[in-house]
């Protein structure tokens, strides 16, 4: 997670010393307008799509798991640091990936499967267009939890580590303080210990500027 983190850090400061270099914005510019630096914040609810693998418990032997999309939030707080630039903190938080039609190939039974996921991430964000619509392009490290829970078959089990998080959408301005935001994205873990939890999303919401 530390080497995560690290090489975030290099990823986002060759970005911010180009913002602070070349900052052609106007003064007005600057202080007023959707491309304003500044601090923002956002809340979406989203649908997320399962790119679990089939066998999700240790070994080969585990249930298969084949979950239904799934509901979910999306919180995200930044600050605009150039007209084209942003970073940003997002945390998206899926409640339950599941499975009612398990097929049992081990010693596990459990006949319905809930998998819990928790991401969050610090992203780079580029914009497109600095107008009232503003399409983005994002990239992010963090980490990704993910909550086993076999409902039916009592057991239950934890799984933590690093991930990258990719996504495109589009801001648009309904005034000088609220926006609307459409997104889709991937979430692609780092490690073995996680490699089932991917999964992509499509969401909407509203945001505010400050």
């Amino acid at each position: 997670m530390i080497r995560s983190i690290a090489a975030l850090l290099l990823l986002l400061l060759p970005s911010l010393v180009w913002a602070q270099g070349t900052d052609d914005e106007s003064p007005a510019e600057a202080e007023t307008g959707p491309a304003r630096k500044g601090v923002y914040v956002q809340v979406g609810g989203l649908v997320a799509i399962p790119s679990f693998d089939s066998h999700i418990t240790n070994g080969a032997g585990g249930p298969d798991f084949d979950p239904a999309s799934a509901g979910g939030v999306d919180l995200v707080g930044g600050y605009r640091t150039h007209e084209r630039w942003a970073t940003e903190f997002q945390f998206t938080y899926v409640p339950g990936f599941e499975d009612t039609q398990l097929i049992t190939t081990g010693g596990i039974r459990a006949d319905t499967m809930q998998v819990e996921n928790l991401v969050f991430s610090i992203n780079e964000k580029y914009f497109l267009m600095t107008d009232e619509l503003q399409p983005y392009l994002k990239a992010g490290v963090g980490g990704l939890v993910g909550n086993l829970d076999g409902i039916t078959g009592n057991f239950r089990s934890s799984r933590s580590g690093g991930a990258l998080r990719f996504g495109l959408g589009a801001d648009y301005y309904l005034g000088d303080h609220v926006l609307v935001y459409a997104e889709g994205g991937y979430v692609l873990p780092l490690s073995e210990q996680i490699g089932s939890f991917g999964f992509g999303s499509l969401s909407i919401g509203l945001g505010a500027r400050f």
